[in-house]
């Protein structure tokens, strides 16, 4: 039952519906006076004909939680269509339209969920020149345009074109045949033509598979696979190529699917879809759709069967081998289609007749996939005359390139007048020896031109050579200062050219200048550092059996790591900006070198505090130790373990985080002051622990160590005060902090107990304002996702904007506690209605569990005794009570249950042990005051 019941309908004097929208139909926009059209962007009442009725349908009307709209749909459009077309900021809207942050919410709702995308594609759909068509384009049409861009632009997304001459941006655009807008993006004026259209072709694909299928299998699809989907369509009787074997039911239901918005409301009727179509869209539901499609393809009558040929390129994206929901999806789909033909390609081996997937997969072992058993072996180097690539089970093991392919590629690589430079005889040698991998052709190719220019004729002894040996010659084949910066960038991930020539120890750029026009150096014009070398090089060039005459060293090698430490050192700490981007790189490259030749930490000490500084945890991704390593022996590894573990403790149990912080405190490898970090950072994981006494003593230590995280340990005591219920001594230390203890979000922690919700969102408030100040990103979305809490429970239309503020904060941040406080709260905001609530609420739980923290378990609970004793009936809210003692018997958070009892008007079991600022009854009547305004807010919104 939905929980607002529906107002009527705004009608206009003459008893006609003033506005086709659902926000004027069932909503609350009839609250606020109509406002007179006076822009030119503003809509035509034909305009909002069309548009009012593809808008999507809200969740309040089904009772699906939220509330009913307050304004016109048309007025927020209204407002939409002014930014767009006047370019002003969202604050800046004129005051006769909804707050700013009303519009800007709601089209930020609409634009994540594709709204925005669908109201674009019918309202395309709907040209008289399109009616007649197919709603999918077969072919369309590409171009770009460069523009001018202000000063104002951020430069990091203007850049310069050299063709035309403008410095600015510039905007991708596919059409389809009659000019109508299908994809646009904007990308760095500099980004050549052909760059920026590999993404947009991509989406475009996503879109429209029938564009795709085309260009795919004309142009783009290597002989071998041509050739595979030619017998395909042979065995399967069909006509032309593979695209034509998808059925009108395959293409009906992806289109669906595709447009799940408004097909659910087309199919609500159908009893048999009545449960799919309100199902969450988890691994069950998903895999249900197959099995639907295929059933509905066997009841076609036999002069109408078709057999889908689905083709699964690039598997190797879906997921690795330990996170295997995508993979496991995929595999469902082709075990519940049994009547449909599946090409799976990639470099990944499907595994799926291997037993030793038995409990990762649904369908493991050779009995249920005879098929892929037969080919389990990768074979050796083959020529073509093998046929070993066509031969055998259903499972084809091929390399990067068929052998067909290697010989074309080089014949083409290397041609003079339409013939090819390389001869057969040596392409059958490199063909062998490359197992299809594009870098040994390249490399190859490269070899046989170095031959070339000494004078004489390549023959094919010259590349009768395995990988390593090949990276050898080619070695030679450089001249010594060429030889010296390969050696030198193998140690990095990425570099410049300036970084490439201090890293060698060179004073002027020549010789990196010639080696990244080598084909072996890749370039990525995006990059922070532009160019690298294949991983596979990389790590060659450091063990081949290097015979060159200038060959390296063990101690070489160890001063070419230092130079490069210092080199990455040097573009940190003189970076004209010093960003978060630049940080995080040069630590992960400099922890690798540090922690591979056992070098001293240097800057990476100073970069380790910064990294930290900010709060947002952005994955660093620094190298694990191998396997063989069970201990911590230099301080480089055991700084690779401390930042490690801070990076990951998002994603990891706290009890994970614990012992790998613990593991580092006790090997006494670090400088004092990183070890105060790890000991610091340990007692915050035993706190999400609720093991206060061990968190209690590290942050003890900590403060009296009077380090740079001496304010941050004071705040933490203050924490664990608060935890025990001594709200006298976490005011008093609250006072001591300052900024750098973040007093003001402490204080806010402090009142919300109290119930003073008011002075809490104040505090937190401040909190926000001065982390904006400093820069400091993770702290202004904590206190903003804080004050959200507390606001939710006082004022739930506020909360709405908080909460969207909260949200906005967190985007591009990696704070997994601060996002359960922002879903916490939005429990709060709604606590009393009956929409999904519990469902949430059972959500969170499993959340948290996995994550392991304490904290945001006992405000779980205690949001839902709000929740449960506004809604009511008694009975539930004292079951709600007693789940919460049960989380909180530690003695940590105990107060919450005296809260409980507060908000239910219940008395307490026996004598509190918290100890309130301002004594227990007026905490006890500011909660119950929270209650009854609740009650009464609803009631007024029914």
């Amino acid at each position: 039952m939905p929980l607002y019941a529906p107002a009527a309908p705004a009608v206009s004097p003459n008893g006609q519906v003033d506005c086709p929208c659902l926000a004027c139909r069932f909503g609350h926009s009839r609250r606020h006076p109509a406002r007179h059209r006076r822009y030119t962007s503003d809509t035509t009442d034909a305009e909002w004909l069309v548009i009012a009725v593809m808008l999507p349908w809200p969740a309040w009307l089904d009772g699906n939680g939220g509330r009913p709209e307050e304004y016109c749909r048309r007025l927020i459009v209204d407002a939409i269509f002014y930014v767009a077309d006047n370019g002003n900021k969202w604050r800046n809207l004129p005051d006769d339209f909804p707050h700013w942050r009303t519009v800007h919410k709601v089209f930020t709702r609409w634009w994540q969920d594709g709204s925005v995308d669908a109201v674009h594609n019918d309202l395309r759909d709907e040209v008289p020149g399109r009616r007649a068509r197919d709603p999918d384009p077969t072919a369309a049409i590409i171009d770009s345009q460069s523009v001018r861009a202000a000063e104002t632009v951020d430069a990091g997304s203007r850049g310069y074109d050299a063709g035309k001459e403008v410095a600015g941006r510039k905007r991708h655009m596919i059409v389809d045949t009659i000019g109508l807008l299908l994809v646009v993006m904007v990308t760095s004026a500099s980004v050549q033509d052909r760059d920026g259209a590999r993404p947009a072709l991509a989406h475009l694909r996503d879109l429209f598979e029938s564009i795709i299928l085309v260009s795919r299998f004309g142009k783009a699809m290597p002989q071998q696979m041509q050739a595979a989907l030619a017998d395909v369509a042979q065995a399967l009787l069909l006509p032309g190529s593979v695209g034509t074997a998808v059925g009108a039911v395959a293409g009906s239901l992806t289109r669906a699917l595709r447009e799940r918005r408004q097909t659910v409301r087309a199919l609500s009727r159908c009893a048999r879809l009545a449960d799919l179509l309100e199902a969450e869209a988890d691994l069950e539901a998903l895999s249900f759709y197959p099995h639907l499609l295929a059933w509905e393809l066997a009841q076609l009558p036999a002069d109408k069967r078709v057999t889908p040929v689905i083709l699964l390129d690039t598997f190797e994206d879906v997921g690795d081998r330990t996170h295997r929901d995508l993979e496991r999806l995929i595999q469902r789909v082709v075990w519940l289609m049994p009547n449909a033909f599946f090409i799976v390609t990639g470099r990944s081996r499907l595994q799926w007749a291997e037993p030793a997937l038995q409990g990762q997969l649904d369908y493991t072992g050779p009995e249920a996939w005879p098929g892929l058993a037969a080919s389990a072996v990768m074979p050796n180097a083959r020529t073509a005359a093998t046929g070993a690539a066509r031969s055998g089970g259903r499972q084809v093991l091929v390399g990067d390139f068929s052998p067909e392919d290697c010989d074309d590629y080089l014949a083409r690589r290397l041609a003079r007048d339409g013939q090819p430079l390389v001869n057969a005889e040596i392409r059958q040698v490199i063909t062998n020896r490359s197992h299809g991998l594009p870098l040994y052709l390249d490399l190859s190719v490269m070899r046989f031109l170095e031959i070339r220019r000494t004078g004489r004729e390549p023959v094919p002894a010259d590349f009768d050579h395995d990988f390593g040996a090949l990276i050898a010659r080619t070695l030679s084949d450089l001249t010594p200062e060429e030889r010296h910066v390969l050696r030198s960038v193998a140690l990095l991930d990425a570099f410049d050219l300036a970084l490439a020539t201090r890293a060698a120890g060179m004073l002027h750029e020549a010789p990196a200048m010639r080696l990244i026009e080598r084909p072996f150096v890749r370039e990525n014009a995006f990059g922070l550092w532009p160019y690298h070398l294949h991983g596979l090089i990389r790590s060659t060039v450091r063990n081949a059996d290097d015979q060159a005459d200038d060959r390296w060293s063990p101690r070489d090698w160890h001063q070419a790591a230092e130079r490069a430490l210092a080199a990455l050192g040097e573009q940190w700490t003189t970076g004209t900006e010093r960003d978060r981007m630049l940080l995080v790189s040069c630590l992960g490259q400099g922890l690798l070198l540090a922690r591979d030749f056992r070098l001293g930490l240097g800057w990476l000490a100073e970069a380790a505090w910064s990294y930290v500084s900010d709060s947002v945890w952005e994955p660093l991704a620094p190298p694990t130790r191998p396997e063989s390593a069970s201990t911590l022996e230099t301080a480089a590894d055991a700084l690779v373990e401390l930042l490690s573990a801070l990076a990951r403790r998002q994603h990891e149990h706290r009890e994970r985080t614990a012992d790998r912080l613990a593991a580092v405190a006790d090997s006494g490898l670090l400088p004092t002051d990183l070890h105060e970090m790890a000991v610091y950072y340990l007692a915050k994981a035993q706190r999400d622990l609720g093991r206060s006494d061990a968190s209690r003593r590290g942050m003890q230590l900590v403060a009296d160590g009077g380090g740079r995280l001496a304010p941050a340990a004071r705040r933490g005591l203050a924490h664990l005060a608060r935890l025990a219920g001594d709200f006298p001594t976490a005011s008093d230390t609250a006072r001591t902090l300052g900024w750098a203890g973040r007093h003001h979000r402490v204080e806010g922690d402090i009142w919300w107990p109290h119930g003073d919700m008011n002075r809490a969102a104040s505090a937190y408030a401040a909190a926000r304002t001065e982390a904006e100040e400093h820069g400091v990103a993770g702290e202004r979305s904590t206190s903003q996702a804080q004050r959200a809490f507390v606001v939710a429970f006082t004022a739930p239309d506020q909360a709405d904007d908080e909460l969207h503020l909260a949200e906005q904060l967190l985007t591009g941040l990696d704070l997994r506690a601060t996002t359960l406080t922002t879903r916490i709260a939005a429990l709060v905001r709604d606590a009393g209605t009956t929409g999904d609530v519990e469902d949430r609420a059972r959500v969170l739980r499993t959340e948290i569990s996995v994550a392991g923290l304490t904290s945001a378990d006992v405000t779980l609970e205690l949001a839902m005794c709000f929740h449960h004793t506004v809604l009511g009936p008694d009975d539930a809210a004292t079951a709600s009570i007693a789940r919460l003692r049960d989380v909180t018997q530690g003695g940590d958070y105990a107060y919450y249950v005296d809260i409980a009892h507060f908000m239910a008007g219940l008395p307490l079991s026996g004598a509190s042990a918290a100890r309130w600022l301002d004594g227990e009854q007026p905490t006890r009547s500011r909660w119950r005051t929270l209650v009854t305004a609740r009650r009464e807010y609803l009631r007024n919104a029914r």
